[in-house]
């Protein structure tokens, strides 16, 4: 492989880089894979980032988006990217940004507004854009569901307790009374 890059003449060099690295992700066992695989992604990445040709190309965004998985923090990184306008004009720029956010950080807000950013700027395929949001509306709404149901089940209210009942550890309920004179 090294040799191929090395000697690549052709009009689409990161087709290369491309076919090597699904090689070396498909062949590489789990210890090798930070190894070998990382350096490579980071090699592909700096090669052709000044590149115009490869800005708005989805294989190259693709390549990016390998090597933010293995990074802890994506934030600096899609930033990068944003500022040198690479895949700023697709959907899997703000999809995987927005996901990134969600998974990594559980910034929720900042996820959704990353997909409506995508959808403003016309980022394409805008149906993948519309698809994702619906999918994080769909998991936000679960999220909610789950949350509600594991505090009911948690946290049961005691049998027989009224409004207004006081608990002490250790005394009796006691009730307080109605204000007098109310009306």
């Amino acid at each position: 492989w090294e040799e191929q890059l090395n000697n690549y003449s052709g009009d689409d060099p990161l087709a290369v880089w491309d076919d090597y690295i699904r090689w070396a992700q498909q062949n590489a066992t789990s210890d090798k894979l930070m190894a070998h695989i990382v350096p490579l992604l980071q090699r592909c990445t700096r090669q052709f980032q000044n590149d115009s040709n490869y800005k708005e190309d989805p294989r190259y965004l693709r390549i990016w988006i390998k090597y933010i998985d293995t990074v802890k923090d994506p934030s600096d990184v899609f930033a990068f990217l944003e500022a040198n306008g690479i895949g700023t004009n697709l959907a899997l720029f703000y999809t995987s940004w927005a996901l990134a956010m969600e998974l990594k950080k559980g910034m929720y807000a900042e996820a959704y507004a990353k997909i409506e950013e995508g959808i403003n700027k016309k980022a394409e395929p805008e149906e993948k854009l519309r698809l994702a949001l619906k999918q994080f509306q769909h998991r936000m709404n679960q999220r909610t569901v789950d949350a509600i149901t594991k505090n009911q089940t948690a946290d049961p209210a005691p049998v027989g307790r009224e409004f207004g009942d006081q608990l002490s550890k250790g005394r009796k309920v006691v009730r307080q009374a109605a204000p007098t004179g109310a009306t």
